[in-house]
């Protein structure tokens, strides 16, 4: 399809619609004017009612330990001792004696996390500890 640009140029000018040539026959066919503006309306959204949550059976609650939390003294080498156990809610009072929390200390041959301090250090931990 062949369009000339003068027949645009013609067009925005005087509003006339552009011609159109065809291969076949090489006449001029006039090309259909909109009518009317085209406008675009938008697309009519219906809500969505929400869905509705899917009821998930209550979560038992975890039976907290009764007492102090246990603890286990271990001597680790000739130079170190370790504390293990539930060690969570005195790593303050640990770390303020000078121990280094490490979650990789060898027990029974098992990584398991604890506390590892200088063996100098052995009783002022127990006393502050009572163990």
């Amino acid at each position: 399809m062949n369009l000339n640009i003068n027949d645009f140029l013609q067009y925005a000018e005087t509003g006339t619609a552009p011609t159109v040539y065809s291969r076949q026959q090489g006449a001029r066919k006039p090309v259909m004017a909109p009518t009317r503006p085209l406008v675009v309306e938008p697309p009519v959204r219906t809500p969505i009612a929400p869905a509705q949550p899917i009821p998930q059976p209550p979560i038992p609650p975890m039976p907290k330990p009764i007492g102090k939390p246990a603890l286990e003294l271990v001597m680790y080498s000739e130079r170190s001792f370790a504390i293990f156990g539930d060690t969570k809610p005195i790593k303050d009072q640990l770390e303020g004696l000078f121990g280094k929390f490490n979650r990789y200390l060898k027990k029974d041959g098992v990584a398991t996390p604890g506390f590892i301090f200088s063996i100098g250090r052995l009783e002022a931990v127990r006393k502050a500890l009572n163990i």
